[in-house]
């Protein structure tokens, strides 16, 4: 995924030398083309060889398309048909077991930590040449801690915990893991005060099967009474463990000197006492109702297929993501978060000898 890209304003133009228009079902328009005259263009390094488009789903989904060219196609055997009609398909533990060793083996190092000239050479092409088998994606939600509720801080954390706790679809609640497991794949997410970003990354090949389940995070879980206790749980076990951070510390500080009233001031670790309130699942989800809606949504796709491809595959897995016309979370009214004549500077002590100095101004 790129580091940073700037879109221009929208524009009216051609694409691939065709009217811009929306081709395939859900898709309303096309943001960003490479190249041409009258398309936008979206800033990048000249060194960049990777493949973008930004489009928007009928349902306000915006999505970023980013495709490697210097990757070779898949083979035959490993596409799924025009139709995707295999994303649903029955997992077999024994399917991917090519793809998984192949995954695992690119991270070995070699015995004593030597590499021999062979490997060395090897891990230069890999440097040059990407994964042929490697996609990931990250979807961000336009809301963060700065939404809590002032009665139940944490709720947006607890919330990002839940939604892996199963949906309609897959109501296994380690159903997703244990189909990364067994395909070599990653998954990640974490809770900022304005956003909450949820990361996927899988081997090529099931790729899709795994975006499909991940979608559905989004689309219907099921935010089950009995797994809140649980994840109530496992945020504590977070906090806990955070204590021990001298950066969570840090910011607990810093957060404790925001001016009253202000989001800044809001406990967004969340624990046992913080979410020990009555009516806990039905918050959480008023929260997903009111706040996890395609249109507060940004998501970014990266694999070595087409951009079409790509396309083709976001359009039909991401589209019944539901929406609900409200505005995002806005906080500009709040004003700045600290008051000069309170928090002038801040000291943090390393040793008996020596400090860091931060100035607030």
């Amino acid at each position: 995924m790129p580091n940073r890209c700037v879109l221009q304003a929208q524009t009216e133009g051609q694409v691939d030398g065709k009217q811009d228009s929306a081709r395939l079902n859900g898709v309303v328009q096309w943001h960003v083309r490479e190249g041409g005259e009258g398309e936008e263009r979206m800033i990048k390094p000249d060194r960049d060889p990777k493949l973008y488009r930004v489009i928007s789903l009928t349902n306000g989904l915006t999505v970023c398309l980013v495709s490697d060219p210097r990757c070779s196609p898949l083979a035959e055997d490993e596409h799924l048909d025009d139709n995707f009609n295999d994303i649903d398909s029955a997992d077999d533990d024994s399917e991917d077991d090519d793809v998984d060793e192949d995954y695992e083996s690119d991270g070995e190092d070699c015995e004593d930590g030597e590499s021999s000239d062979s490997e060395t050479e090897e891990g230069n092409k890999r440097r040059h040449h990407p994964s042929q088998r490697q996609s990931a994606a990250a979807l961000c939600v336009a809301v963060g801690s700065f939404s809590d509720p002032p009665e139940v801080q944490g709720l947006a954390h607890l919330l990002e915990h839940m939604v892996f706790m199963g949906n309609s679809r897959y109501p296994s609640e380690n159903g997703f893991d244990a189909f990364l497991k067994r395909h070599g794949g990653t998954d990640n997410a974490f809770t900022d005060t304005h956003m909450t970003t949820f990361i996927l990354g899988c081997p090529r090949r099931s790729f899709a099967r795994a975006l499909n389940r991940w979608a559905q995070f989004f689309v219907s879980p099921l935010l089950r009474e009995d797994a809140v206790s649980r994840e109530t749980e496992a945020v504590d076990s977070e906090f806990q463990e955070a204590l021990l951070s001298d950066s969570t510390r840090w910011e607990a500080l810093v957060s404790s000197l925001a001016r009253q009233g202000h989001p800044m001031g809001n406990f967004s670790w969340g624990n046992r006492k913080s979410l020990q309130c009555h009516g806990l699942p039905k918050s959480l989800r008023e929260f997903w109702e009111n706040h996890y809606s395609a249109n507060h949504m940004t998501l970014t796709v990266q694999s070595q297929d087409s951009l079409d491809h790509l396309e083709h595959l976001v359009t039909k897995i991401f589209s019944d993501i539901p929406q609900n016309n409200r505005p995002k979370p806005d906080f500009s009214h709040v004003g700045p978060a600290f008051e000069p004549s309170v928090l002038h500077r801040l000291y943090r002590g390393m040793t008996p000898f020596c400090y860091s100095e931060a100035n607030v101004t």
